[in-house]
């Protein structure tokens, strides 16, 4: 058996009630769309999920059906990592928070910057990423992760406590900034953008 599954928007699945065929899929990618229809599978052992947008859809939007469809089809005690796709939007940030608080195991989290920003006003949620939240990656591609200084100083206070960081910079004084201010920092990708 494999232990990674690409859950494709096509994909027809029947299931046998004594055999779990997914029982050995540690990593696993989950279309947006297929949320309303995997119930016929249960991913009890999956320590890695990446949520990515159907293509037709713009700006899409996770809520909180869409996170009791999750809760359904995947044991979230064994979750450690979690990727939300950058095109994502969420609708409050109770969503984030509620889903942190599901996974007790979740140390690792890829998400967009604008997201974290978003919210950066919820102090219970900045708390909770304070305490929880030991890999970060907000890496994208073609932009900065941190447009300005006051940016770049808020993140620092809200993840104070994390060990491994990969983002964008476009000034070597925001790289020299991040390693001063994340005592914890034991690996850091930044890549330079100007």
């Amino acid at each position: 058996m494999f232990n990674s599954y690409d859950f494709q928007l096509d994909t027809q699945r029947y299931s046998h009630q004594l055999v779990n065929t997914f029982d050995n899929v540690k990593i696993l990618t989950l279309y947006h769309a297929t949320l309303k229809d995997t119930y016929l599978c249960y991913f009890s052992n999956v320590t890695s999920l990446t949520i990515l947008p159907s293509e037709q859809y713009f700006k899409p939007r996770l809520g909180t059906q869409d996170m009791r469809s999750l809760k359904k089809i995947i044991n979230f005690s064994s979750l450690k990592h979690i990727g939300i796709s950058l095109k994502f939007r969420l609708k409050e940030p109770s969503i984030l928070l509620r889903l942190l608080q599901d996974l007790p195991q979740l140390s690792s989290i890829m998400v967009s910057i604008r997201v974290l920003e978003a919210f950066s006003y919820d102090t219970e949620l900045c708390e909770y990423l304070n305490k929880t939240i030991k890999k970060l990656d907000i890496y994208k591609y073609g932009s900065c992760s941190f447009k300005t200084h006051y940016q770049l100083e808020k993140f620092c206070k809200i993840f104070s406590n994390v060990e491994e960081l990969k983002c964008n910079i476009d000034r070597m004084t925001d790289l020299l900034f991040l390693l001063k201010h994340l005592s914890k920092l034991t690996n850091l990708k930044a890549y330079l953008w100007s």
